[in-house]
């Protein structure tokens, strides 16, 4: 035998070496079955791989949240026992009930989400305090415009009442026999 190539094309008719030949072409038909096979199943069968996938982390995610629930809360026995035995418990000791230290725990943690809120608070009002402003002076400057136009309309109406009673003042002396004006 000097080559692999040799060897798949030799014939196994009149050679002492047959069984050893056979057991080559096994051994080689089953690698490149292997190798070229289980890509392609992997591919053939990726959508319905993927879908079992997305189902499977699913429910692991379903049981992790029953087993350990935002916000907290104490389980019934039974199901700290079952999550216990699947080995879903993170939260052993929330699980079995709030200890002094979890309670004292929680308590910082409400302290600092008030404070955090505070502070949002405050930087939410410095942020909208320059809005706020603006707005009051656009709302100004358009006050200012609406009673400015106000009044140069008011001037504009008294202008032309004015004229109009000249008007009337001159046809009521021409209808008297009196001089115009």
């Amino acid at each position: 035998m000097n080559t692999i190539d040799s060897c798949l094309i030799a014939g196994t008719h009149g050679n002492a070496n047959a069984a050893r030949l056979f057991w080559v072409r096994l051994a080689m038909a089953l690698v490149l079955g292997y190798v070229v096979g289980e890509p392609l199943l992997l591919k053939v069968f990726e959508p319905e791989i993927q879908q079992q996938v997305r189902q499977d982390r699913a429910a692991r995610m379903s049981d992790l949240r029953t087993c350990n629930p935002v916000p907290y809360k104490v389980l019934d026995p039974h199901t700290v026992a079952d999550c216990r035995a699947r080995g879903m418990a993170i939260l052993a000791k929330r699980i079995t009930g709030a200890t002094a230290y979890d309670r004292m725990i929680a308590s910082r943690i409400a302290r600092n989400e008030e404070r955090y809120d505070k502070r949002e608070s405050v930087r939410f009002r410095q942020r909208l305090q320059p809005l706020e402003d603006e707005t009051t002076r656009l709302d100004q400057q358009e006050e200012d415009r609406r009673i400015a136009r106000d009044h140069a309309m008011d001037a504009k109406r008294r202008q032309h009442d004015a004229d109009l009673q000249k008007k009337i003042d001159t046809y009521a002396r021409r209808l008297r026999g009196e001089p115009a004006l």
